[in-house]
């Protein structure tokens, strides 16, 4: 999951982690021409996170979640694809 504690309580009210939110990017993802390149290498990675509360001291736990998204067109993340 891209997010540590997906079933907690306050992450469905969170910026960019409500369930439309949520939806509209996978339907995105799921339905054009684009990707996501980090899932693209790397399908399977779990505890992968680009932010962590520090005030929580959740860092060096890694408890995050990916917030930041590289997101390609289709071809050019193609394996082999010429940039």
């Amino acid at each position: 999951a891209d997010i540590w504690n997906v079933t907690a309580k306050h992450v469905p009210k969170s910026a960019g982690c409500t369930p439309r939110e949520r939806a509209a990017f996978g339907a995105l993802l799921a339905s054009g021409p684009f990707v996501d390149c980090f899932r693209q290498l790397w399908p399977d990675a779990s505890g992968a996170f680009s932010y962590w509360s520090t005030r929580s001291g959740n860092q060096l736990l890694n408890r995050g979640l990916r917030l930041d998204y590289a997101v390609a067109s289709a071809s050019l993340a193609a394996p082999g694809a010429a940039l």
